[in-house]
């Protein structure tokens, strides 16, 4: 092999791969500002950040110690942030919307929504997935199900 082969070679293989690390440098840049203003929330409160998981824009953790659900959610138009101490919460419902389209079971919405043991405290939703802000889903559905699975665990202790 020649020496323009291997540098010709090295030069494509280096196009190829600088996409792949480049988005994974910002998709750690942007879990660790979430977790950053996740963990600055909890600290409002004195909690810690004991359980957290990282999806797209969005963030959502648990302080196990004081049972209490921290959520943040970054769009390029807001920036939602909630948080939810269990303590004060009857149930906890999984909401999943369909679209009233001819593909069956395509999502439109996914979101949690806490019900208070108080009825005079409206409901909490935490939204996970809208279809107007994004057209395609990318792990929203398994994260909103094993954390609907944990809040409900608590909630029964």
């Amino acid at each position: 092999m020649d020496t323009a082969t291997l540098i010709i070679s090295a030069i494509l293989l280096a196009i190829c791969i600088l996409p792949f690390i480049l988005i994974s440098r910002n998709r750690k840049k942007n879990e660790q500002g979430l977790m950053q203003s996740l963990q600055d929330e909890a600290q409002k409160v004195n909690c810690t950040i004991q359980e957290h998981e990282f999806c797209c824009n969005m963030m959502i953790g648990l302080d196990k110690t004081n049972n209490t659900i921290f959520f943040i959610k970054k769009t390029d138009v807001k920036c939602e942030q909630s948080l939810i101490v269990l303590s004060g919460i009857k149930q906890c419902e999984l909401l999943k919307t369909l679209r009233s389209t001819h593909e069956p079971n395509q999502i439109e919405k996914l979101a949690l929504n806490f019900i208070s043991k108080d009825d005079k405290v409206a409901c909490v939703v935490l939204n996970f997935y809208d279809s107007n802000e994004r057209f395609q889903m990318n792990g929203e559905l398994q994260m909103i199900e094993k954390w609907h699975k944990i809040i409900v665990n608590k909630l029964e202790q």
